[in-house]
């Protein structure tokens, strides 16, 4: 162990040494080498994508990794990429309701997980939460929820919200008035850690973001929970409806259940993206049914 420490020390002092010289371009194409090969690894994600909405309704793609020897292929019908892939080269356009999924290649083989974004008419739009999330489940506040990336297992990734012992009420504005016809809200369970199924779901619409008309709603029972890890989504389909603001309310069932391990405490319920489009999204990215 000391003398691993005693290495780390003396590379850390060479990475000193050559940014403080008259360094030669080989000894900087090798460090800037030996860190970003430090910064990326074949066990977590090689790449962000950001998508930034345009004035015509559509969003330019862009995607970043922190290891210029890495080549990103994606899709955008929700496949996962392979070699044979689209390759990226620079931002791109694409129109709403779009699976976007890269993976990351070196040496013609995948290295790192794949990243996926959906891009709908909510994605980066701003939204307003009625209570804010709790305890370290807050990623990146309200704003977690339109940003078109889903969360993992791992609830601990920083991509989701956690609301103990509260319902979750959020609303989505869309800047214009828009044809909607789908929405889903994704969310995870993991009973374990006293994250239950939510009890219901209400969805409702509004012009001006004062009244509101509910378009779809499901109820589940609180009497009915089992012992389960899993992401899950709740799609609604309706007849098209006009709205400008959509408002998202998901049910905490507020305590624990008899039966279950710490019955009597807040019960949590966790909830990382919403989408909102005008039409359906194709059956091969469509989410798993509540």
């Amino acid at each position: 162990m000391k003398k691993n420490g005693v290495i780390i020390i003396v590379l850390c002092l060479f990475i000193t040494h050559l940014y403080s010289q008259d360094t030669t371009i080989q000894q900087k194409a090798f460090l800037n080498k030996t860190l970003a090969i430090s910064k990326s690894n074949p066990n977590k994600e090689n790449v962000t994508i950001y998508a930034k909405s345009q004035s015509d309704g559509k969003y330019l793609i862009s995607m970043v990794s922190n290891d210029p020897e890495i080549k990103i292929y994606y899709t955008l019908e929700g496949s996962e990429p392979t070699i044979d892939a689209i390759k990226y080269k620079s931002p791109f356009l694409v129109n709403v309701a779009s699976m976007i999924k890269a993976n990351t290649f070196k040496d013609g083989e995948v290295f790192g997980k794949m990243v996926q974004m959906d891009v709908c008419i909510s994605t980066n739009k701003e939204v307003t939460l009625k209570e804010e999330p709790d305890g370290n489940l807050k990623a990146k506040g309200a704003a977690t929820l339109t940003d078109g990336v889903n969360g993992t297992l791992n609830y601990n990734d920083g991509r989701w919200l956690g609301f103990e012992g509260k319902d979750m009420e959020a609303v989505i504005d869309l800047e214009k008035e828009r044809n909607i016809k789908t929405i889903s809200i994704y969310y995870q369970v993991c009973t374990k850690d006293r994250i239950f199924e939510p009890i219901g779901f209400i969805i409702e619409v509004s012009d001006d973001g004062i009244n509101y008309t509910k378009i779809s709603s499901k109820e589940g029972d609180p009497e009915k929970w089992k012992n389960e890890v899993n992401l899950k989504v709740y799609d609604a389909t309706f007849a098209p409806t006009k709205g400008r603001y959509v408002r998202v309310t998901v049910k905490n069932r507020g305590i624990c259940p008899s039966g279950y391990t710490y019955v009597g405490s807040k019960s949590w319920i966790l909830v990382d993206e919403i989408t909102v489009n005008e039409f359906d999204f194709p059956k091969s990215i469509k989410g798993k049914q509540f």
